[in-house]
Order: structure tokens, then sequence, then C-alpha cells
């Protein structure tokens, strides 16, 4: 994929996977199976894979083989950071859209529910960004 659409274009590709399997998550229900989760997380997780992959693939491009151990840990660091603040946020989300006195034991199953559904439906809309960002920022470079 990486050679046919470029890094951009790869990166975007599974930053839309991801906004898919948000979209998907954020219509869970309290009544709701189980199994209904397995479709989101699956598509979140291929889009992963293309933008973790692409991610090191571009980060690493170019670079002096004896410089490539620190360059992977940089890459490695930043993604662990932004997970961190991405998850920061989303928590934050939950935690703003129930209010400051309700705690997770004593909330209603639909005041939770509607709390989740809003963070995944702004992490979607994050992936938006995302792929504005990757096709503003990445050259149009296809790697072979």
């Amino acid at each position: 994929m990486l050679s046919v659409v470029g890094t951009s274009g790869t990166i975007a590709a599974g930053m839309g996977l991801g906004g898919i399997g948000f979209l998907l998550l954020s219509g869970l229900s309290v009544s709701g199976h189980v199994w209904a989760i397995i479709p989101g997380t699956v598509i979140i997780g291929l889009g992963q894979a293309l933008v973790f992959t692409t991610m090191f693939i571009a980060g690493s491009t170019g670079m002096d083989p004896k410089e490539q151990g620190v360059g992977s840990a940089m890459i490695s660091t930043g993604q662990q950071i932004g997970g961190a603040i991405g998850l920061a946020v989303i928590m934050a989300i939950i935690s703003a859209s129930l209010g400051t006195e309700a705690s997770l034991e004593t909330m209603a199953a639909t005041d939770l529910n509607h709390a989740i559904r809003t963070a995944f439906v702004i992490a979607a809309s994050v992936t938006v960004l995302g792929i504005l960002l990757s096709f503003a920022i990445l050259r149009q470079r296809k790697i072979s």
C-alpha cells in the first residue's frame, strides 16, 4: 500500500479505519451484547497497524544505519507519550461528561454509556484531524 499511495495516503487510510472503528464503538448500548465490541476494536487495530508501521518506516527512511536505533527509540517514545496523552484526554472527556460528583460505582449505566459514546465520537473526530494533517504535513513521496 505504501508504494501505491505513499506515506500520507497510508497513514490517512489507517486513521480513517480508526475513525470508522471509533464510530462503531460509539453505537454500543447498555443493553447490547459484548460481541458488539469486536468489529470496532478489530477495525481500530487494523488502522493502527497501518499508521504505526508507516510511521516507523517514514521516520527511519534516509537515516544513517548507525542511527537507526536512536531513531526507532525516538519514534517509539513519541508513540507512547501520544498514547498516554490520548488516553488522558479521553478519560477527561468521560469525567467531564459525568460531572464532578459522579463515581463509576454510583452512576447509572446509561450515564456512563453516554459519556463513553461522547468520548468515542470525539476520538473519531480527532482521526479526521489526523487525516488532514497527514496530507498537509507529509510529503506525497511513494516508498518503493
